[in-house]
């Protein structure tokens, strides 16, 4: 699925798009970043990609670092690339068979509802606090234990943030190894430090960043206007492209995601190990329909083999470490 959005100057065919799940082909790589912001023409068949934004999960920096990269080098006109990059305290495993979570979850006779699984999580936050105030953090923090039915669910420990500008015509430098606080790029990581510092030069330079890409659709505009003769509307560019001055309603955003998250590993976890298995029967005990709707009349002998064959009453368990995650990430 794509959401996209889009604002269209249907005098010159100039369109500003953002787009979520696009694929984008060279022929160095085929990637599928979880944010692309693009200027197009197709009157003068012209595509510009002026931003990446890539949201990973408990990947591989340098493998992670290494598919941006290679991405961000085969697109000339890639203004910024801003990749976040969250951590876990230990990598989701899902319960083991003997596990007291396996046991709890066994007996319901379906898959709890996202409600339901909150009130889990919300019931052991509540408990924890009143035996050991410091035990864990309440699950309204995105940093928070995700703990329901005698397992974790999630389990974040920071937010790393990573953002590189293109400096005049030269290639993004995106090297995990020298990442440093400069001119042209920044690094963040929140929870940010007691006096909520730490992200100021990460504000710095995406807001650095959106003025480039402002200035990039601009001068696309006024060309598109020049060569088709269309009076150029300055009141399109007239706001500032800036960032909030605040990363609070990002921690808010990453709360959420956790949630979602750790009711998604709950979810494919359980379909997967406690789902009932399908059976089949050969081709000598196939009685056909004649295509109408006629109550089959079957031997005693292949209803007593039915029987003994029809799928279990109690759901099949399975035990496996099913691993998913709900973040995308580059092919």
């Amino acid at each position: 699925m794509r959401d996209h959005k889009s604002t269209s100057y249907s005098l010159c065919d100039f369109r500003l798009s953002a787009s979520t799940g696009c694929t984008i082909v060279t022929k160095d790589i085929i990637a599928i970043p979880d944010l692309v912001v693009t200027i197009s023409s197709m009157k003068v068949k012209l595509l510009k990609y002026l931003l990446i934004f890539q949201c990973a999960f408990s990947q591989s920096v340098n493998n992670l670092f290494t598919k941006v990269k290679r991405l961000a080098t085969s697109l000339s006109d890639i203004q910024m690339v801003f990749l976040l990059q969250i951590q876990e305290h230990n990598k989701f495993t899902s319960p083991s068979l003997t596990s007291d979570a396996w046991e709890r979850f066994e007996s319901n006779p379906s898959s709890l509802d996202l409600p339901q699984f909150l009130q889990l999580t919300k019931d052991k936050a509540e408990e924890s606090q009143k035996s050991n105030p410091s035990a864990e953090l309440p699950p309204e923090e995105f940093m928070g234990t995700v703990h329901a039915g005698a397992h974790i669910w999630c389990n974040i420990s920071c937010v790393q943030y990573y953002v590189w500008l293109r400096k005049g015509d030269s290639k993004l430098d995106i090297n995990p190894e020298s990442m440093g606080q400069t001119e042209w790029s920044a690094y963040g990581e929140l929870p940010t430090q007691d006096d909520g510092s730490g992200m100021e030069h990460v504000e710095e330079i995406v807001n650095k960043g959106l003025a480039q890409i402002r200035t990039a659709i601009m001068e696309m505009y006024h060309n598109l206007c020049e060569q088709f003769q269309i009076p150029v509307d300055a009141s399109l560019f007239a706001m500032p492209i800036v960032l909030p001055t605040t990363w609070n309603h990002f921690c808010s955003a990453l709360t959420d995601a956790k949630l979602h998250c750790a009711f998604n590993h709950y979810q494919t976890w359980y379909m997967d190990t406690f789902r009932g298995e399908k059976h089949t029967i050969s081709n000598s005990e196939f009685v056909p329909s004649d295509h109408e709707d006629k109550e089959t009349q079957l031997e005693p002998q292949q209803c007593q083999h039915l029987a003994e064959h029809r799928p279990p009453g109690k759901r099949v368990a399975h035990e496996g470490g099913y691993n998913t995650r709900s973040w995308h990430t580059l092919n």
